[in-house]
């Protein structure tokens, strides 16, 4: 079973901050990641609250970036571009 590395976190929380609320579909079409690890990844995000996930319509459920993503969010960029 392959596991997220901390990329495939950055990565979904970086699209998520881009394009507003998506839906894991969406996320694993534009990301291209196996969907198991996708819902490991999720399932490990809103654990640690920095995404949450939030109802978009008829039982379905989107995912959005909170005040503390963002700011992990911000300290990986600094950190990418002091390199």
């Amino acid at each position: 079973m392959k596991f997220a590395t901390l990329s495939d976190y950055i990565a979904i929380m970086g699209k998520l901050a881009q394009k507003g609320p998506l839906k894991a579909l969406e996320l694993q079409s534009s990301l291209a990641i196996e969907k198991i690890v996708l819902e490991g990844a999720l399932s490990f995000l809103v654990t640690q609250r920095v995404i949450e996930e939030r109802i978009m319509g008829e039982e379905l459920s989107g995912y959005i970036v909170t005040a503390r993503g963002y700011k992990i969010l911000r300290y990986f960029s600094k950190r990418v571009s002091e390199v």
